[in-house]
């Protein structure tokens, strides 16, 4: 019928507008954000996005939200815009290798030893203020900081699942180099 034409061209063109519209970047098409690579650590991708995300955290959390108080922040510590996102990048992947590396240890940190490890580090301070300024000051947002406590821990409880080389005996080598050899 001339009715089903007209309604099938009308979605055909409408179908083709928005396909348009999605390559121009204008409408999202289910994607939030920057999803060009920004870099990858084995299958783990990190989009601009996450970079953009976890800087813009960093600036609200320290108050240089304002572009000219941001500039001011980075000539101060001497870096550049494109030094603290690969900073920042370096941050994302190494926080992901350990969490890798935690699993295939079978190791974890709870929230409770992180929020432990917190407090005794606050405690140092007199104030809140002070903490947050320490925090500002070293570059981090509390939620960064948090992630970075997580990182060193997981880190250290890592490190306790190796064998301390002091304590191996040639005959403990010799018997797993036989062991392995079939001997």
């Amino acid at each position: 019928s001339r009715h089903a034409k007209r309604t099938a061209c009308a979605f055909c063109a409408f179908f083709a507008c928005c396909l348009c519209l999605c390559a121009l970047g204008l409408v999202s098409c289910g994607q939030q954000g920057d999803t060009r690579e920004a870099g990858r650590v084995f299958d783990r991708v990190f989009t601009e996005q996450e970079v953009i995300d976890y800087v813009a955290a960093y600036r609200e959390g320290s108050a240089t939200t304002d572009d000219a108080d941001w500039a001011a922040w980075l000539a101060k510590k001497g870096t550049t815009a494109e030094k603290l996102r690969t900073e920042t990048l370096n941050y994302l992947a190494e926080n992901f290798l350990v969490e890798r590396a935690a699993q295939l240890r079978d190791v974890e940190v709870s929230d409770d030893e992180v929020q432990e490890a917190l407090d005794e580090q606050k405690s140092e301070y007199t104030s809140e203020l002070a903490w947050t300024r320490a925090l500002i000051n070293s570059g981090y947002t509390e939620d960064a900081y948090k992630m970075s406590v997580k990182s060193t821990l997981l880190k250290a409880k890592i490190k306790e699942t190796f064998a301390d080389p002091s304590t191996v005996s040639d005959a403990d080598l010799q018997s797993y180099a036989n062991n392995k050899a079939g001997g």
